[in-house]
């Protein structure tokens, strides 16, 4: 199984290299780009994110269905909800997103981005990497202090409209 892991992640780096050839540059987004790692977000601004989250959510009538996942600039978990109707697997897709976004340093749609103009890399990264809209950091001074994973519908929207609540 470990040697099947180890061609499986041979090939997405490979693969990543050849898409990559053939495939547009994408603008560059090196360190200079991103921004700076702040204090961990607190558990009252993690409050305020959520709350203004699950308001877009239930606003645009997927409060029932959404689950919001918000986490410290490392990717560990401060808060988390999921509504009523929300997937089981849900947890792990908005943990993932948000995770992803606090790593990478930037919104997960841009990492959907790559991926869907044929550059595979974002998928060769070890552990959990969510190419998908829906995972954005929160900022507050300039700097990011956290990021919000959603999923359930207007999964970009709800996204920023929690990552909005801090300044």
């Amino acid at each position: 199984m470990k040697l099947f892991a180890g061609a499986l992640t041979a090939a997405l780096i490979l693969s990543a290299g050849a898409a990559s050839a053939q495939a547009p540059a994408a603008p560059a987004v090196g360190a200079a780009n991103r921004p700076h790692y702040g204090q961990t977000i607190t558990s009252e601004q993690a409050e305020a994110v959520m709350a203004a989250a699950r308001a877009e959510a239930k606003r645009r009538g997927v409060a029932d269905t959404v689950a919001i996942a918000v986490v410290e600039p490392t990717g560990e978990l401060i808060m988390f909800y999921r509504g009523t109707f929300a997937q089981y697997a849900a947890q792990e897709w908005v943990l993932g997103k948000a995770r992803t976004s606090a790593r990478f340093q930037r919104p997960t749609s841009v990492l959907a981005d790559l991926v869907n103009k044929g550059q595979l890399g974002p998928l060769a990264f070890p552990g959990a990497t969510v190419a998908g809209a829906g995972g954005v950091p929160i900022m507050s001074g300039g700097r990011q202090i956290g990021a919000i994973g959603t999923t359930g519908g207007f999964d970009q929207e709800v996204a920023d409209a929690g990552a909005a609540a801090v300044k």
